[in-house]
């Protein structure tokens, strides 16, 4: 597992387009949910006045009542589609990435050129499968989401529980007690990590499927295949947590900043996560086409002396006459 980390960050390293695909996706989604985010709002908000709205019989002016719980069921079945929509076209978009990534890295390995246009060829030949694969995800994102629902009323009370817990334990101030509670320190702790055994199962199941769509066909895993798969998208999901984690506490210190407005705290955010995130998805996707595709490991990857010199090129081990002594 180490020589597979250490071939997959070289990689990339030497060959930066292989992160493209994967920023490209990233930023697709982040805009994708800039754009549907306010039309959702806009929409509820009329909803609501449509459906609070009261007439006199006698023809007088329209009232606004109350909403009742009804009114509120059909608001939420109204963001259903945008949820559900902006979140399989997210995993659709990350899933042609790693389809990307893997053709990329077999034009490197065929000593071809290796430019995005190049790979929609096989992103075509792939699309019944990348379908296939987004749908599956979605469903099981679905039921995780409906599983948190149902265990959010248990663990809601931990929250505040563990907040009195560490004031007390540490002996906090009431100026450093005020500071975790504006940063909702605790709660965003708490809800990264109660999330992470559902978070990690779905890697493990996906983790197969994934290494699969870096083929240019689908062909079964060997068990040591779907061991280091399971590994290295684990990995991934661990570190991906970590930066969520960090990234929510980013926009807890930005919302108590002075920036002009929420919508500039929103995109800085945004641009944020896509950098960050990409990467590691970017190397999980290199990670993934190594272990399921043998072809790929030919690729030459320089030693760490020759990523610091630019003017050295690589040798070729297989060439002989680099080691004939010199006359």
């Amino acid at each position: 597992m180490r020589s597979l980390l250490s071939k997959t960050i070289a990689l990339l390293r030497r060959y930066p387009i292989l992160w493209l695909p994967a920023l490209l996706a990233e930023f697709a989604a982040f805009l994708l949910r800039w754009l549907v985010n306010p039309l959702q709002r806009y929409l509820s908000r009329q909803l609501l006045l449509w459906l609070t709205q009261s007439h006199s019989v006698l023809g007088g002016a329209a009232e606004h009542v109350a909403p009742s719980g009804s009114t509120l069921a059909k608001l939420n079945l109204l963001r259903l589609p945008f949820a559900f929509g902006t979140e399989f076209l997210g995993i659709l978009f990350s899933t042609v990435a790693l389809v990307a990534t893997a053709a990329l890295l077999r034009s490197l390995a065929e000593s071809r050129p290796a430019i995005l246009p190049a790979t929609l060829p096989q992103i075509a030949a792939s699309r019944r499968r990348i379908f296939h694969f987004a749908l599956t995800l979605l469903g099981l994102n679905i039921v995780s989401e409906c599983t948190y629902g149902f265990a959010m009323p248990i663990f809601m009370p931990l929250v505040s529980t563990l907040q009195s817990g560490v004031e007390h334990t540490f002996s906090l101030s009431l100026a450093a007690s005020m500071e975790i509670e504006k940063l909702n320190l605790i709660g965003n702790l708490v809800s990264h990590l109660w999330v992470l055994p559902v978070v990690l199962c779905i890697a493990w199941l996906i983790a197969p499927l994934q290494a699969r769509l870096t083929q240019a066909s689908a062909f079964a895993l060997t068990p040591p295949q779907a061991a280091q798969a399971r590994i290295a998208t684990i990995l991934a999901a661990l570190t991906l947590s970590l930066l969520s984690f960090l990234i929510a506490m980013l926009a807890a210190l930005l919302f108590q900043s002075q920036l002009p407005s929420p919508l500039a705290i929103d995109f800085a955010i945004g641009v944020v996560r896509t950098l960050l995130t990409s990467l590691p998805l970017a190397l999980l996707y290199i990670a993934l086409t190594l272990v399921a595709d043998p072809s790929v490991a030919a690729i030459p990857t320089p030693t760490p002396t020759e990523l610091t010199e630019p003017g050295n090129p690589t040798e070729d081990p297989s060439d002989e006459s680099a080691f004939d002594p010199l006359p």
